[in-house]
């Protein structure tokens, strides 16, 4: 994008030198204030983007209503094993936009802390979206066959298999169930 910005600046110099309104001291401020202007937005963007979280939380403060941030900054704290943390932005994502990657996330959350029907809730709740999601298909049918209940685990592996062809684990799991 700096490129852009300098290409403009260059323009906007020759611009002035043309017109017969040009003063050296004005060259001058121009091209001391303007990459100082740019160098202070780098710094300050350079701090929102040290690492995942201070970048969504920047994402959040300006966008505070928007599911997506809410989404990657669950995925930065999960990977962080901070899970409560984890917890709380994906409740929020699905808060501001139902969404199939925040209830798997929730689901995968619940199924470590061995909270199975919640976590088989929040895999479902990932399987009615408009986006097929194998993965939640797969997770809720391993839940079905932990609960004995091979007719609903057959229909998520054959539905996982149906919206990824490619997608070996389901098959392999599939194959286990029968």
């Amino acid at each position: 994008p700096y490129i852009g910005l300098f290409y403009l600046f260059a323009c906007g110099l020759q611009y002035l030198k043309d017109q017969k309104r040009f003063h050296p001291v004005l060259f001058l401020v121009i091209i001391t204030v303007f990459p100082v202007l740019l160098g202070s937005q780098s710094i300050d963007q350079q701090r929102k983007w040290k690492n995942g979280e201070t970048l969504w939380t920047s994402a959040i403060q300006t966008y505070p209503n928007a599911y997506f941030p809410y989404l990657c900054r669950g995925r930065y704290f999960k990977q962080k094993d901070q899970l409560n943390l984890a917890f709380n932005d994906f409740q929020k994502s699905v808060q501001f936009h139902p969404n199939a990657e925040a209830y798997y996330e929730l689901g995968l959350l619940y199924e470590a802390r061995e909270d199975f029907e919640n976590a088989l809730d929040r895999y479902l709740k990932a399987t009615q979206g408009t986006t097929p999601y194998p993965k939640a298909h797969l997770n809720a049918a391993k839940i079905f066959g932990m609960k004995g209940d091979g007719d609903k685990a057959k229909h998520h592996f054959e539905r996982a298999i149906e919206i990824d062809p490619q997608y070996s684990l389901a098959y392999f799991n599939y194959a286990v169930l029968l």
